[in-house]
């Protein structure tokens, strides 16, 4: 019998607190995975501030890199019609040499030997 006066009075007892018990630790959960929500929302956020300036400076030194393929691409075929033009005048010089145009023997050089840099 003291054993049911027990039972009855522990299931009085959680009766009268559980609601008010259950609401306090309801609300104290709910602060916190509001903070927790919050503080994972700052993180996102500077995740994707830090994404896009990653995804801003890929993008800087893509076009950069395109801008020096592009001026290098420029200086081989400037260098490239300059060589062309030079071989093909030292053709015509070596044919006119040999027809016997003498003038024209004087200016042959090996046109694989470079010249002096040229100052500009």
């Amino acid at each position: 019998m003291t054993k049911l006066w027990l039972i009855a009075l522990s299931a009085a007892v959680l009766a009268a607190t559980g609601p008010a018990a259950a609401q306090a630790q309801d609300e104290q959960a709910e602060a916190q995975r509001a903070a927790l929500n919050r503080e994972q929302a700052e993180l996102a956020r500077r995740q994707v501030e830090e994404n896009i300036a990653a995804q801003r400076a890929y993008e800087d030194a893509a076009q950069a890199r395109e801008i020096r393929i592009q001026a290098q691409d420029r200086e081989y075929s400037r260098i490239l019609a300059e060589h062309r033009q030079a071989m093909n005048q030292w053709r015509a010089d070596l044919a006119a040499c040999e027809r016997g145009e003498r003038s024209r023997c004087a200016v042959l050089a090996d046109p694989a030997q470079p010249k002096e840099p040229a100052t500009r």
